[in-house]
């Protein structure tokens, strides 16, 4: 069996054409790592963007939720009133009436 061995010289034997070929792929891929970068960096801009609008929003429905625990208790202790106010209107009322 014999071994193909690649020397230096057989490396400097290539073409233009494949030179050109090689180069070409090297630029495009030197072009693409930045465009990825920055298309990475934009994406991770924009998360940032919205886990900031996420926090608000989480501190908004929490102040909400406060809000709703002491509009029921405002209306609970409005209900109380209105039956301790009905039931002293049944007592004038029967008063009155004898």
């Amino acid at each position: 069996m014999k071994q193909a061995v690649v020397t230096d010289s057989d490396k400097d034997n290539k073409t233009d054409s494949e030179e050109d070929e090689s180069d070409e792929s090297v630029c495009e891929s030197e072009i693409a790592i930045p465009t990825a970068q920055s298309e990475l960096k934009a994406k991770i801009a924009e998360l940032d963007v919205l886990k900031q609008y996420n926090m608000e929003l989480e501190a908004e429905n929490f102040d909400l939720k406060h809000e709703v625990v002491n509009l029921r208790k405002c209306n609970k202790e409005h209900e109380n009133r209105i039956k301790e106010l009905k039931k002293s209107r049944r007592g004038t009322d029967t008063e009155n009436i004898v």
